[in-house]
């Protein structure tokens, strides 16, 4: 019996196909550890050679072009061995999202990519495979970076530093050997390099695209103070007298309290997994702020802009269920990257 393959809509999600790692027939997708197949650049023999000979769990990617119309007619097997060809083939639908409206169920535009899913009915004449979309421009060339980073003194490599894409929440960090790898939209894209104990720095990826081997140097972050030092002294002042005699006067010294208070507090802190703390700023002076919030390894699980006008304001970030007890570090810098204030803190 001669049946046809269309490939519609599904509901769309949140995967980013550019987050994924390159692999041998398209990308790999951590967050569902499957291979995601690209089918863009096949032809409709290849597409149906894949799914009569394909046995597995995998997701795939196809252009705008590809859908809503019939691929080719084809002699199916049997049902009973269809229907268990079908009972394997189980490709959850997946929307590769580069605009925030790809991640709605809205209409989807023309010129878009589409995700491969499920055959929909095992008992339709017309085999109809359900797919996810989402919205996009034509496809950027993507440029791929690696290097590492090291401390600018010693030389030494540096784990755990965060990378991320300046004004998006797309970054890599740095293995124990200081190694890294990322793909950037173009070389117009800008790197931000930060991590504990450590000056923020900004790269174009036009620069390390040029450099012969994309070694960035990070510079230990200068303490302000790291305590009150107090010097008692005394004046001397000699006379014009006859004979061996001298007249000191002392003077006494007003030791003030000068520790600072601290300009950001957080609490509660310990706080509880999917919890709530508080960002207070009691002393900071009126402008736009970063507020980040980093794991002990510097991955970064919060990163937004927070206006000031005014000394009292506060902030609240709820914890996300997917951070795990332990040390965590929410980090505070001004308009000019400088690093305000950094604070330990404790998910239990």
């Amino acid at each position: 019996m001669s049946e046809k393959l269309y490939l519609s809509i599904a509901d769309p999600c949140h995967e980013d196909w550019n987050k994924m790692t390159p692999v041998e027939q398209g990308r790999f997708c951590s967050s569902c550890q499957k291979n995601v197949v690209d089918f863009t650049m096949q032809t409709d023999e290849e597409i149906i050679s894949f799914f009569n000979n394909y046995n597995g769990s995998a997701c795939g990617r196809f252009t705008d072009d590809q859908l809503d119309r019939p691929i080719q007619k084809i002699e199916l097997k049997p049902a009973s061995s269809f229907l268990k060809y079908a009972a394997g083939l189980l490709l959850p639908a997946f929307l590769f999202a580069t605009k925030a409206k790809g991640q709605f169920k809205e209409q989807v535009p023309k010129q878009a990519n589409k995700t491969v899913c499920l055959p929909s009915s095992e008992t339709a004449k017309e085999q109809v495979i359900v797919i996810g979309g989402y919205s996009t421009s034509r496809q950027q060339k993507i440029l791929f970076i690696s290097g590492s980073v090291i401390d600018e003194i010693t030389k030494e490599p540096l784990a755990g530093v965060s990378i991320m894409i300046k004004g998006t929440n797309q970054g890599v960090v740095t293995n124990e050997k200081g190694l890294y790898s990322i793909y950037l939209p173009s070389k117009k894209s800008e790197l931000q390099f930060s991590s504990i104990g450590y000056e923020m720095k900004e790269i174009k990826a036009s620069e390390l695209k040029r450099a012969n081997e994309a070694i960035v140097k990070m510079k230990a972050a200068t303490v302000d103070m790291l305590g009150v030092i107090v010097v008692g002294y005394q004046t001397r002042r000699m006379g014009g007298m006859t004979g061996a005699v001298s007249i000191i006067t002392r003077s006494r010294v007003s030791i003030l309290d000068t520790l600072l208070p601290a300009k950001v507090k957080v609490y509660p802190n310990p706080v509880a997994a999917t919890g709530t703390i508080n960002i207070s700023f009691p002393d900071v002076k009126p402008g736009q702020y970063q507020i980040r919030l980093l794991n002990a390894t510097g991955q970064l699980f919060y990163s937004f802009q927070k206006q000031i006008s005014g000394r009292g304001e506060t902030e609240q970030i709820h914890l996300s269920s997917n951070m795990t007890a332990g040390m965590y570090v929410l980090q505070v810098l001004d308009e000019q990257k400088k690093l305000v204030q950094t604070t330990k803190l404790s998910v239990q």
